[in-house]
């Protein structure tokens, strides 16, 4: 349990020196949440999906990864940028939930 502790206070004490954003992403960031609300779901229709892949390794999920329309833009209008990250909750995150397995 210490060792968990020690690595959250790492990464806490040093995830503010890795934030570096340049004016291009900085306008980029600015464009996409204009009219942003995280609490609606990325379709463009009503009656659309949002198709959620999940990948599980044990009992820990390690990856989820979905499309959001609404975060879509040009690379060459923000000097080529390509990827960008956001706070969980700036943006629409699929809600929580449990898988159980019985064998």
């Amino acid at each position: 349990m210490r060792y968990h502790e020690f690595l959250f206070l790492i990464f806490f004490c040093c995830k503010n020196f890795f934030i570096h954003a340049s004016p291009e992403e900085s306008d980029l960031y600015l464009d996409l949440l204009k009219e942003y609300y995280p609490y609606e779901r990325p379709v463009e229709h009503s009656r659309d999906n949002v198709t959620v892949y999940v990948g599980l390794i044990l009992q820990q999920i390690v990856d989820v990864t979905w499309f959001d329309y609404r975060l879509r833009w040009d690379p060459s209008n923000y000097a080529g940028i390509t990827e960008v990250r956001f706070r969980r909750n700036q943006i629409w995150t699929p809600g929580a939930f449990l898988f159980k397995n019985i064998f």
